[in-house]
């Protein structure tokens, strides 16, 4: 058996022992069809032939010595050349090894082994023969992308695709799609990425790192790199797509990605997702680099430091734990910038902290947080955090969540992931980044989007609600994101350590206001725009388009499509690469419709109550007549809201509403311009205020209410002389003595 075919069943043993344990290790309930459902019974395809190996050379004007080997494929029981754009079939040279020596035969023509032939360039299928022998079939298939040829000492890049932490170098030669070297070189570091996408395919993603920032293809200037494999999903354009929506959105520091055949040493390896990393850099997430500061102010490369354990063992289950470096000095600015993202339990590699309700975040940036960086960012997260949670959406210090959230972001990253049906959503992959106080505006934001390969109908997963609602990440008609639990929550361990499954995006989705804004998101920003992304043309199927020829390939290379052995988790989704795209499109566009009509409904109902709150809450405050006033009010615009037709119109009778209610005076405090329930010098500053404006023909709108109250004269005018009458009074309360509001007009 030789060295490849080794590494490889290695490989696919560990994924089938890794298969079962998978929804215990994300701490989810998977339901997975069975073994029978779907799958073609097949007798085992009969193996390559023994003592033959053909290879063309020539396909790089740049390393013209550079082999592409043609590989058996098994189950197709043939042999395939995979050929970069940039290969000139009509000028290759041909190294082949045949069983007995005799000549190699293609097509009842001849070709010599070292010869340059233009033969290849005459059709794409091929009958193979070794003199009068039969050697099967060979077929040519050649890309449109961008290539990677990556090669290193014998075994080294066999080695990767088997163990995950195993750090390649070697030599990289990187074309674009028009044959303009990207970059000829020595790469740095290779080894594997990933989760689920590394434990369960024998296309493996890779980190990739050069020797220096270079723009590949077009994406800016940077060493690092992820070679994201898609391997399991069949139409390989999931990620692209989600990106997609994310520029849709305006979220900042979205991933840019490129597609690109790889090859090592020389075997045809697949199309790969070649994505900017997420990591703070002025080509990726442009924030302050806290890490370069810190390197600045020590003497020590910083992964020399000693890392630390505080607050428990940390095995994912102490809520306030957290892990640091001791490194001995900070610069003078720790407030930022800070990269973060929710984790699974026992994922984390380096620094990380959990809050109080068992939400573990790993610090991606700075990787080495000092122990004041970490609980800097620890305590940040944990006002937050008890503001998301307390009754009022304000902390104990008095703080609103919005002042620590961009909660637009949050709720755009939340409407992705609920798109999608994301089975990760805001357990893990889900980042935050903060900025320097000095240079930002002191919040956290969503982003970026990031690991949506078993998004969109490609798992099937169940997710309870704390109310015992079951929803399901392969049913379009329900909202299944908000109910992901929190990303250190173990319902084995709840009870002992208090972890909560509500997550943050279910406590939000307990406040009005945010429904609200999530449903105005929803419809300005995503409802038009996926049914257009969706389309028969739109943006998927261009994309599809664009990456057709390469992608035939990779699904050859890898059977990348239709059921078991070859897709070991999510259901088939096609046949072909175009059925697979399409299950992608009808997804969308099935859950566009649900999401479409369910955030119209959260809207108005959202709208509804908190009318229904703000006139109950201050119907005390008016006088009978007024409180008749009020009820009407209230049932006249539940009746509109019902019928709402959008969730801009809802929001609009909001508007009305409120203004209708403001014309309803509350019961009569006379001087209480502020309607804060005192008459003090605020009072008369604030009248004096409004009146000079008015003066000037900018006056400001005030309630009815201000108006009954500020009129001190009841004289029908709000002036400077009632102004002078509510400091009288003020200024005679201090004093112990009495001036009587409000003041009866003189007569004469």
């Amino acid at each position: 058996m030789d060295m490849r075919r080794c590494f490889r069943l290695i490989g696919t043993a560990a994924a089938v022992l890794l298969f079962a344990g998978y929804s215990a290790c994300c701490g989810y309930a998977a339901v997975l069809p069975s073994d029978a459902a779907g799958e073609q019974q097949a007798d085992s395809p009969k193996p390559a032939p023994e003592g033959f190996s053909l290879a063309v050379s020539g396909v790089f004007a740049e390393q013209p010595e550079a082999q592409i080997d043609a590989l058996y494929i098994d189950w197709a029981e043939a042999w395939y050349l995979f050929l970069p754009t940039a290969a000139d079939r009509s000028r290759l040279t041909v190294t082949c090894q045949t069983p007995d020596g005799s000549p190699l035969i293609l097509n009842g023509k001849i070709v010599y082994t070292g010869a340059e032939t233009d033969l290849l360039a005459s059709a794409d299928d091929f009958t193979v023969q070794a003199g009068a022998s039969p050697l099967g079939e060979l077929h040519v298939m050649q890309s449109n992308l961008g290539c990677m040829y990556l090669t290193a000492e014998e075994g080294v890049l066999d080695r990767l695709a088997v163990y995950k932490s195993y750090e390649a170098e070697g030599s990289a030669l990187i074309l674009g799609a028009d044959g303009s070297v990207q970059y000829q070189g020595a790469f740095e570091k290779m080894k594997g990425r990933g989760n689920s996408s590394w434990d369960y395919a024998d296309k493996k993603p890779y980190n990739f790192k050069l020797t220096e920032k270079t723009d590949l293809f077009g994406l800016g200037a940077a060493k690092k790199w992820a070679l994201i494999s898609n391997s399991l999903d069949q139409s390989m354009l999931r990620n692209a797509a989600a990106y997609a929506m994310s520029r849709q959105a305006g979220l900042a520091f979205t991933p840019d990605c490129a597609f690109a055949d790889v090859y090592f040493d020389g075997e045809y390896r697949g199309v790969y997702q070649v994505t900017e990393r997420v990591n703070v850099h002025k080509e990726r997430v442009n924030i302050t680099d806290l890490e370069k500061a810190t390197e600045k102010v020590n003497e020590k490369p910083l992964e020399e430091y000693l890392r630390v354990v505080a607050g428990g063992t940390f095995l994912g289950e102490e809520n306030g734990s957290y892990r640091y470096y001791d490194i001995p000095n900070d610069p003078a600015d720790i407030t930022g910038g800070y990269l973060i993202q929710f984790q699974l339990r026992q994922r984390s590699k380096r620094g990380e902290f959990v809050t109080n309700r068992g939400v573990i975040c790993e610090v991606c940036a700075p990787e080495y947080a000092t122990q004041a960086q970490t609980e800097y960012i620890r305590g940040f997260v944990q006002e937050l955090e008890d503001a998301i949670y307390s009754d009022t959406g304000y902390n104990s210090l008095g703080r609103h969540y919005s002042e620590y959230l961009d909660v637009d972001s949050f709720a755009l990253g939340y409407l992705i992931q609920e798109i999608t049906e994301n089975i990760d959503s805001t357990a893990t992959s889900f980042y935050f980044y903060k900025d320097s106080d000095q240079t930002g505006d002191g919040r956290l934001h969503y982003g970026p989007v990031w690991d949506f390969d078993l998004a969109y109908q490609n798992y099937s997963l169940t997710q309870t609600s704390p109310d015992g609602m079951v929803m399901y990440a392969v049913n379009p008609d329900n909202l299944y994101a908000r109910y992901v639990p929190v990303s250190g929550y173990h319902p084995q361990t709840a009870e002992q350590t208090g972890i909560t499954a509500k997550s943050w995006v279910l406590r939000l989705l307990d406040d009005d206001m945010f429904v609200r804004r999530c449903s105005l998101l929803y419809a300005d920003v995503f409802a038009d725009y996926l049914d257009e992304l969706a389309s028969e043309t739109g943006q998927i199927v261009q994309m599809q388009e664009a990456i057709a020829p390469g992608a035939e390939m990779n699904l050859i290379r890898w059977h990348a499509f239709g059921w078991r052995p070859y897709k070991r988790i999510g259901p088939a989704t096609g046949d072909t690469f175009a059925e697979c795209v399409d299950y992608v499109n009808r997804n969308l566009l099935l859950r566009n419709a649900f999401l479409r009509d369910e955030f119209l409904r959260e809207s108005i109902r959202a709208c509804d109550s908190t009318l229904t709150h703000e006139t109950t809450d201050l119907l005390a405050e008016y006088d009978a007549a007024e409180q008749k006033k009020v009820k009407a009010l209230q049932k006249k615009y539940a009746g509109l809201l019902a019928s709402a037709e959008s969730a801009a119109a809802a929001e609009q009778l909001m508007v009305q509403a409120e203004h209708a209610l403001a014309e309803i005076p509350r019961s009569l405090l006379c001087g209480d311009f502020d309607a804060d329930g005192t008459v003090g010098l605020e009072d008369a500053q604030r009248l004096l205020q409004y009146y000079t404006k008015s003066i000037a023909g900018h006056s400001e709108e005030i309630t009815a209410t201000q108006r009954r109250n500020g009129d001190a004269d009841q004289n029908g005018t709000l002036d400077v002389t009632d102004a002078m009458h509510i400091l009288r009074y003020y200024t005679a309360r201090l004093g112990g003595k009495e001036f009587a509001l409000p003041v009866k007009p003189e007569t004469k």
